[in-house]
């Protein structure tokens, strides 16, 4: 029987921007086919380690392994040595040369995955229930092949992070000076150390307009300029109608809107004064229209959109940028406090990975998973009574 040997590793925290890249391994034998060695039935034995080192706990798993062409199914048995079991049934497509997507029940949107020479790099988040409550957790799995019977698995499992920080860590990955803001300094320098020197951390608050002029008058000093600028600060909490809350109201507001018009007020005279730049702004599908729950959260990002739409009339013709980005939904800790089901859900990873490229295009608005936003733009096109037909009967609320 082949086997398997893990070691899975939790470091709840940030990941890191730069990693090993898996053409490294392209020269390493034996060469790693998927179908071949994940066929049949195999017996993999792994230990958790926390961040000290220490073994937290052991576990067997039997993978019965099968594949029809380009799609393979692993169904995975765990057993832990507390006593505890759990399944985990993947779906695996080959999408190209050393390229694969999976799928599995408890797994958030598309793993992804990268194969060169005898190595395998596997990346997803897992919807991780605790307590009572459900994390989305980042897994960094890279797998290595000994011979034809024994494969090394190591695992480095991370708290998931929002579209800000998975988007800084996709920006420094591709060589670009990053500077990052937010009102907590821990997890700024925690992210900031993570991806090495070559970012900037800057605590501030986008509600005291103050802060903008301060952090930008050390960024042209650092810099001797600026050429995007990204808007992602963002507040939610899911609210019915009879819910409402003067303060709930003014904090979204004060967040989500008047902070980022304040923070494009500070930068605006900045660009136009190099004759070059960009803004970003980070709205929602939830502004395209009336959603359950997105009580306040909706209109905010509803008048993000228009805001962005009339920025871009007064400065593209200019020579400036303006992008407005409207995910739908991403795993965050924001999103996290929904008690109900989310279609479309992809990581913040996968998030961000479609920002930089909507960037490159140069689209206005970068919007997406497009299965889901398209969808999303075609009900505005429906008759009201329709419209809030489809949304009770989608939402069940």
């Amino acid at each position: 029987m082949k086997r398997i040997l893990c070691v899975m590793v939790a470091l709840f925290g940030l990941w890191g921007c730069s990693s090993v890249e898996i053409d490294k391994y392209r020269s390493e034998t034996p060469v790693l086919d998927l179908r071949e060695y994940f066929n049949g039935t195999l017996e993999a034995h792994g230990i958790f380690q926390d961040r000290s080192g220490e073994v937290a706990k052991r576990f067997t798993v039997i993978i019965d392994a099968s594949w029809q062409g380009e799609v393979g199914t692993l169904d995975e048995r765990f057993t832990y040595s507390d006593g505890s079991t759990q399944r985990r049934v993947w779906t695996i497509t080959r999408t190209g040369e050393g390229r694969y997507v999976g799928r599995a029940d408890d797994v958030v949107g598309e793993a992804r995955g990268e194969s060169a020479g005898n190595a395998l790099r596997w990346r997803y988040v897992l919807a991780l229930p605790v307590d009572g409550k459900v994390y989305n957790v980042d897994f960094d799995d890279w797998m290595f092949l000994m011979d034809d019977r024994v494969m090394l698995n190591r695992s480095v499992m991370g708290a998931s992070t929002g579209i800000g920080a998975a988007l800084a860590q996709a920006l420094a990955a591709r060589g670009a000076r990053v500077a990052v803001s937010a009102r907590s300094r821990e997890r700024l320098e925690a992210l900031a150390e993570s991806c090495g020197a070559g970012m900037l951390a800057e605590q501030m608050d986008v509600t005291r307009p103050e802060d903008f002029e301060r952090v930008l008058d050390r960024l042209v000093i650092a810099w001797g300029g600026i050429d995007l600028v990204v808007f992602n600060a963002g507040t939610y909490r899911p609210l019915r109608a009879w819910e409402l809350q003067p303060e709930v109201i003014r904090e979204t507001l004060d967040t989500n809107l008047f902070g980022t018009m304040a923070g494009a007020a500070a930068v605006i005279p900045q660009l136009l004064g190099q004759g070059s730049g960009a803004i970003a702004l980070v709205g929602s599908v939830a502004g395209y229209g009336g959603l359950p729950k997105a009580t306040v959260y909706g209109p905010s990002k509803a008048a993000l959109i228009n805001f962005a739409e009339t920025l871009y009339l007064d400065l593209a013709p200019k020579g400036l940028g303006v992008f407005l980005i409207d995910p739908g939904f991403v795993a965050t800790p924001l999103t996290a406090q929904n008690d109900f089901r989310m279609p479309a859900l992809i990581s913040a990873e996968d998030a961000a990975q479609e920002i930089v490229a909507g960037f490159g295009r140069g689209d206005f608005e970068i919007h997406f998973p497009r299965r889901f936003t398209r969808v999303l733009k075609l009900l505005q096109w429906l008759p009201r009574r329709a419209y809030f037909a489809l949304i009770r009967r989608a939402t069940g609320l």
